[in-house]
């Protein structure tokens, strides 16, 4: 879309008038696209990295859409600050860190304190100690599509399963997680002691 951003509503791109992109719908595409070596990446799969970059960036990892068609985005703002996992293709401040994090060490390029100082103040207060227990569950209230003999039709709310119960529970500990933020707080570590998080950039 024309800030940088992607969505996984197909109707998002017929909208005029405004660019209702979503968070959900960038992170996981960039994730994707930041693998690799950068002196493998294509002029094209380069100017997607940047533009997705640029849209954390000028989101702060932390804010919902202001459109009046993605407006639904702005009421799960608050809970991307609770961590989960897994994820799926859901949101949270930790998963926008790594990736923006990640994407400025790959590229060479630096971030602006702005981006990244909120979401920072809050993860270090939340797992002070390093280690980041799971807020919330990703899926609760979410609607989901199923396959029937009707073909699909579509579940108001998705329900858990043993194993996804398992690896889902709201206060413990996650290694996985607990991994990604020491790789994502070494890495702006880095970045700073570089001069490459900076107030004027």
């Amino acid at each position: 879309m024309a800030d940088g951003g992607l969505s996984c509503d197909d109707a998002a791109y017929r909208v005029t008038g405004e660019c209702p992109s979503s968070m959900v719908g960038t992170v996981a595409p960039l994730e994707a696209m930041l693998l690799g070596r950068p002196d493998a990446w294509t002029a094209e799969r380069a100017a997607f990295i940047e533009r997705a970059a640029g849209f954390l960036i000028e989101r702060r990892l932390m804010l919902g859409s202001h459109t009046v068609h993605n407006a639904e985005e702005r009421d799960r703002e608050p809970a991307w600050r609770a961590p989960c996992f897994p994820r799926f293709y859901f949101y949270d401040v930790l998963r926008g860190l790594d990736a923006l994090a990640r994407w400025a060490e790959l590229t060479g390029r630096a971030v602006p304190l702005r981006a990244v100082a909120g979401v920072l103040e809050h993860l270090i207060a939340t797992c002070g100690d390093g280690v980041v227990r799971r807020a919330r569950l990703s899926y609760v209230g979410v609607g989901t599509w199923m396959s029937s003999s009707a073909g699909w039709v579509r579940v108001e709310s998705a329900s858990g399963f043993p194993l996804l119960d398992a690896t889902s529970a709201v206060g413990e500990p996650c290694p996985y997680l607990t991994r990604q933020w020491t790789t994502a707080r070494r890495t702006v570590l880095r970045l700073i002691d570089q001069g490459r998080v900076a107030a004027d950039v």
